[in-house]
């Protein structure tokens, strides 16, 4: 993987096992353990807690419910035959859309983070051609994958997460 992203992971705490050429294996080993504040999360705080910030200075950030990230590794394949999700999706979710969008050989995904805001789900394609930092693609619950749209970057999805120095660092800014 990319150094920029081990570095990220490790900022955000977390950690990583890159052993092999193969992605699946690779997502698999990142370990990052808690629900994260997404960087946009000053900008949706309720006037109850910005007025606690101002008076008591810090708030815990595990106070503040929205907008979070999880990041998660979740097989998803929809146009494998024989698999649960074949079965559950095949006549819901259009093949032809999905690789319009996605230029994938092989249409299997991998959700990899899931937030309580727009959008709901974060992917990648396991046959993406990079993986060092492959393509990130999101959809929202009320869509599923019938719209798609493209994030950037496993690096660009690892930066939506805010670290423990960066939330400090708006917490300060907003008591200003």
């Amino acid at each position: 993987m990319d150094k920029r992203i081990i570095d990220r992971i490790t900022k955000l705490g977390g950690k990583s096992a890159f052993e092999s050429e193969n992605l699946l294996r690779n997502m698999e080993s990142i370990s990052l353990s808690k629900s994260y504040l997404m960087q946009d999360f000053s900008d949706y705080l309720e006037d109850d807690l910005l007025d606690r910030i101002k008076t008591e200075g810090i708030l815990p950030e595990s106070e503040i419910p929205y907008p979070r990230i999880q990041y998660k590794t979740e097989k998803f394949t929809s146009f494998t035959k024989g698999t649960a999700d074949y079965d559950e999706y095949s006549g819901f979710i259009h093949k032809e859309y999905v690789s319009s969008v996605i230029p994938c050989n092989d249409l299997e995904f991998l959700i990899i983070g899931e937030s309580n805001s727009y959008p709901n789900y974060y992917f990648i394609c396991l046959s993406d051609k990079d993986i060092s930092n492959p393509k990130v693609y999101t959809t929202d619950h009320e869509v599923f994958f019938r719209e798609i749209e493209e994030l950037g970057r496993f690096s660009d999805f690892l930066d939506l997460f805010v670290s423990e120095d960066e939330y400090k660092v708006e917490i300060n800014k907003l008591r200003e």
